[in-house]
């Protein structure tokens, strides 16, 4: 993890990108992404996870969604959790190869299980260690 934020134009360009992508997303969400990409600090990856997942999904389980987030957190299953469906999974997947400027392995979107998953698959793409 880096002490010193990147101000790269590169990364500037990426961040601009997020937050047009990220724009009417619950409070909170681009932040959690800009600061994500700047620092490379993981725990900026639940709530910009959360906050997209709560955008995608329809509103009668949006709350019922970010409840299940506060409790349980990461060890939540994507499909009968959160009742994703591969439409969804298809938008997060498009959402954040574009917003994060990385590619998700297709091989390893079909094996994504829990919330857990998605944020080690996230950080191994991003090259992010856990401390």
């Amino acid at each position: 993890m880096n002490s010193q934020p990147d101000k790269s134009p590169e990364l500037e360009t990426l961040i601009t990108r997020l937050k047009k992508n990220l724009h009417g997303y619950p409070a909170g969400t681009a932040e959690a992404g800009e600061a994500l990409l700047r620092t490379r600090d993981p725990k900026h990856l639940t709530p910009l996870i959360a906050g997209v997942l709560s955008y995608l999904t329809p509103q009668d389980k949006a709350a019922r969604h970010a409840a299940m987030l506060s409790e349980a957190g990461i060890s939540l299953q994507l499909v009968s959790d959160l009742q994703l469906d591969s439409l969804t999974m298809v938008e997060l997947a498009f959402l954040v190869e574009d917003s994060l400027g990385i590619k998700l392995p297709d091989e390893e979107l079909t094996h994504l299980v829990t919330l857990d998953d998605l944020n080690k698959m996230l950080q191994r793409q991003l090259g992010i260690t856990a401390s």
